[in-house]
């Protein structure tokens, strides 16, 4: 089956935020569902927000299905410690650590009290147990509108492990398993982290990743989304599944 380009939905966070180059997996997956022909301009449905919360990804997806139902819907859902930002800022502890948010192109909004009132919300009034409320809230949500939109094909990719009490060290818990799309076992920053031996603070200073990835394992993730897709039974909604996304 081949898909129209607005059939195809991806929203997230960075791990699907750059979707310019043919090697991008948001484009090189969308590319070979729709057998469209690539140019500098082509982008796909939907958007990734780089240090967002989930709360610009749901404005997203909200706004999408309005214009469109989609066929096949995939998401990268972050982690829960990030302040909701109507600009879509990033706005997330490491960032206010390093002095440095994410700011979307174009943005004129931008200043650095910004910064400043994020620092001062995450030194003084941050609560982990209410972001992990506020995620769970969301996540509820999520499950009533995939359920009332019967999209056909969903996948959920979670971008970060969910933290266990004690253990701030590596883990393989999986945040949410949906009722309804396929979740991901395989957790992206794991496979990121893993693959590159990055330092824990996950930085990047190099032009070389995209989504965390480099060229190559951009175009694997893309191919076994795309397989993951063909091969989508609705039998499978509910369950928790290794896509192999980087073992091909």
């Amino acid at each position: 089956m081949m898909y129209k380009w607005d059939d195809i939905l991806i929203v997230g966070d960075s791990f699907a935020g750059d979707r310019r180059a043919i090697d991008n997996w948001p484009v090189a997956l969308t590319l070979k569902l729709t057998g469209d022909e690539y140019s500098p301009q082509y982008r796909p449905r939907g958007q990734g927000f780089p240090g967002a919360s989930w709360w610009s990804t749901r404005t997203n997806l909200l706004k999408e299905l309005e214009t469109r139902i989609p066929k096949v819907l995939i998401m990268c859902h972050t982690n829960e410690d990030r302040l909701q930002s109507d600009n879509d800022y990033g706005l997330n502890i490491g960032c206010c650590t390093d002095n440095h948010i994410a700011i979307p192109i174009g943005d004129t909004n931008y200043s650095p009290d910004i910064l400043n009132a994020a620092r001062q919300y995450f030194k003084y009034l941050y609560s982990p147990s209410y972001h992990l409320w506020a995620m769970d809230r969301w996540f509820n949500e999520l499950e009533s509108i995939l359920n009332e939109k019967k999209i056909p094909v969903v996948i959920h990719l979670h971008s970060f492990p969910k933290k266990t009490p004690g253990n701030p060290g590596r883990s393989d818990v999986v945040p949410k398993v949906f009722d309804y799309g396929v979740t991901s076992e395989e957790i992206l920053y794991n496979l990121s982290v893993d693959k590159y031996n990055h330092p824990t603070d996950f930085t990047e200073a190099s032009g070389e990743f995209n989504n965390h990835f480099k060229t190559a394992e951009n175009l694997t993730i893309a191919n076994a989304l795309h397989a993951a897709v063909v091969n989508f039974k609705s039998d499978l909604n509910g369950t928790i599944q290794n896509l192999n996304l980087l073992q091909q």
